[in-house]
């Protein structure tokens, strides 16, 4: 769980995010995540022309930006420092707003 989530995470939430994910069968979930780790995103991102924002925690390996924009030229993250791979869990109070400003954004057609 040091994986997914921060130090000081809510252990109820914890545990109910660790349940949920045991309900798929390993023989779904592990060839799932296998092809999403594999697949190459680059040639269908290559279509893409709407800006594109990650909301993304400060856990783990940081987002390479720069590799990121060769392919999307329009991305940009947020990152919501003390939250784990569910930070829109974690921390909705937090994310809700972020996500609906991001959201209001695009709708307006404003590029930041």
């Amino acid at each position: 769980s040091t994986h997914f989530f921060a130090p000081g995470a809510n252990e109820d939430l914890k545990r109910k995010i660790a349940y949920d994910m045991s309900l798929s069968p390993p023989r779904v979930g592990i060839p799932a995540m296998r092809a999403v780790m594999e697949y190459d995103f680059t040639a269908p991102l290559k279509d893409i022309s709407v800006p594109i924002v990650a909301i993304n925690s400060n856990l783990g390996e940081p987002v390479n930006e720069a590799r990121i924009r060769k392919v999307l030229p329009k991305f940009r993250q947020v990152t919501l420092d003390g939250t784990g791979h569910f930070l829109m869990m974690e921390a909705p109070a937090r994310f809700n707003p972020v996500l609906q400003s991001e959201i209001d954004a695009l709708l307006a057609g404003a590029s930041r």
